[in-house]
């Protein structure tokens, strides 16, 4: 008797999930917040949400030293594929930080140790996708904070 009224309440949770699910594909129109620091001294970390609703959608991690090095001539900090500027702070034991604007809402990368110095606008360098959740400089993508948590924990993730 029991396995009869489960047939209609299983048939409705998959006649409803067949509905939703291409919703929930649908890709929101998605806003983003920056920071508020950088992890391990160079990864940016990038929450976006839904802005219809608020709804957190993902955070993506972004490795700025893919994205920023140094004008050797200047020792300026400047857009630069695989650069690794952050790692060339770090190895000084300096970071560089993360400036918001908060009349704008713009964020900034600064860096101020010997072998680098200098400030740039992320969002002049960065691609932030509205749509898919996605950041990346140079075609190097962030990768999903949740993915590779996951990924990490069952064993999964490339060992370099």
């Amino acid at each position: 008797m029991k396995s009869i009224q489960t047939l209609p309440l299983l048939a409705f949770g998959c006649i409803t999930a067949v509905y939703a699910i291409p919703q929930m594909l649908e890709s929101p129109r998605l806003t983003w917040s920056i920071g508020p620091q950088l992890l391990e001294g160079h990864t940016l970390s990038v929450r976006f949400f839904n802005h219809n609703n608020g709804w957190f959608f993902r955070t993506i991690n972004l490795d700025l030293d893919q994205c920023f090095g140094v004008d050797a001539t200047k020792k300026e900090l400047i857009a630069q594929d695989k650069g690794k500027a952050l790692t060339k702070c770090k190895e000084e034991q300096k970071d560089c930080t993360l400036q918001k604007n908060n009349e704008t809402g713009s964020s900034a990368l600064d860096c101020d140790c010997a072998s680098v110095r200098g400030k740039v606008e992320l969002d002049t360098f960065l691609t932030f996708n509205a749509n898919t959740g996605d950041v990346e400089c140079y075609k190097h993508k962030g990768v999903d904070y949740l993915m590779e948590r996951l990924k990490s924990k069952s064993g999964t993730a490339d060992k370099e």
